[in-house]
């Protein structure tokens, strides 16, 4: 092997020893101050700089032999231990809930549930523990406005049961992420952190059902003539009295149909509240809709008579406020201007 005989190839040498990334510029700087310290002695004892530099990298031994014992040491281990029984308390944790829960007509449903659940928790645990979370970390921001940008074309691809569950899931994280990418910013990190949060809530709430609302709105929108705008305009009526004139009125119908479907949608919401809440969570009665408490009665605790008069309220409930609606229409659903 060719001797190394300046302190910048002997650096180079070991550090084509070391595998951990993040560490080796840290132990490369070390070790060149201490063969700068050493090449310093020498040179007071009256070496040339070459011989100094050179008797310098011969004290350090060889670089390859260096450099693979401070790769041993340095590089991190994982702590197998510590994943085993985190697995193994995981795993007790769903054999308890599938033993002591409630009894259900289909209790194979409840072990493939618990059972991928265990699995999936698992692989997100290892993921995230083998992964360099401080690269997510230092793009903090970009993955956040990554994510917003990615829940529009998530939501025209996914059915929407799959794409509030994939929210659900990643909302913690990057809510984390951003979280952390203002620490230490005082009262000015604290405001964005909050305002931060809606986004995303919006992200898991109000996307979903954007689109079609989307749709009937500017179908709305289409249908309004432009001669009723520009007359207005040779009137002289300024922009905000032609919305509040012309658009509001005119799009009150449709206005009028998204209410009646946002009734309806809310009464029947579901899905978030089963993924959110575990239904052996002490405030799920306190969270629960009537869908919820459908599925609860009728297919948790087997009680189809209690499932059936709940479904028979919510009908009339629906009906009920729809009078109400078709009666009040007549004071601000306008047909024409």
């Amino acid at each position: 092997m060719p001797e190394r005989k300046t302190i910048a190839a002997y650096l180079e040498a070991v550090q084509g020893q070391i595998r951990w990334k993040r560490a080796r510029p840290l132990l490369v700087r070390e070790l060149e101050r201490h063969l700068e310290d050493q090449r310093d002695d020498f040179l007071k004892e009256g070496k040339a700089p070459d011989e100094a530099e050179r008797l310098a990298v011969e004290d350090m031994g060889d670089p390859v032999t260096v450099g693979t014992e401070l790769d041993r040491v340095h590089r991190p281990r994982p702590q197998w231990g510590l994943l085993g029984l985190t697995i193994v308390l995981a795993a007790v944790g769903v054999f308890l809930r599938v033993l002591f829960r409630r009894p259900y007509f289909r209790q194979d449903l409840v072990l493939m549930r618990a059972l991928a659940s265990l699995g999936l928790g698992t692989a997100a645990m290892l993921g995230m523990y083998f992964f360099d979370v401080s690269r997510l970390v230092r793009h903090a921001r970009a993955v956040y406005i990554g994510t917003l940008a990615m829940t529009v074309l998530l939501r025209a691809v996914l059915y929407p049961t799959y794409y509030n569950a994939l929210m659900s899931a990643l909302y913690p994280l990057v809510y984390a992420l951003w979280l952390y990418s203002f620490r230490g910013k005082g009262w000015k990190g604290f405001v964005l952190v909050i305002l931060g949060g809606v986004p995303l809530a919006v992200s898991c709430e109000v996307i979903p059902s954007m689109s079609s609302l989307s749709v009937l709105l500017l179908s709305g929108l289409q249908n309004i003539s432009k001669s009723y705008y520009e007359a207005a305009s040779i009137d002289g009526a300024s922009k905000i009295t032609q919305f509040f004139k012309i658009t509001l009125p005119m799009v009150s119908p449709t206005l009028f149909v998204v209410m009646i479907m946002r009734l309806m949608s809310a009464v029947k919401v579901y899905d978030l509240i089963y993924m959110m809440v575990e239904d052996t969570n002490p405030a799920v009665t306190s969270v629960q809709s009537l869908m919820y408490l459908f599925y609860r009665e009728s297919f948790v605790a087997g009680s189809r008579g209690m499932g059936s008069a709940i479904v028979i309220w919510t009908v009339l409930l629906i009906g009920l406020v729809t009078i109400i609606q078709f009666r009040g229409q007549k004071k601000w659903v306008n047909y024409d201007v």
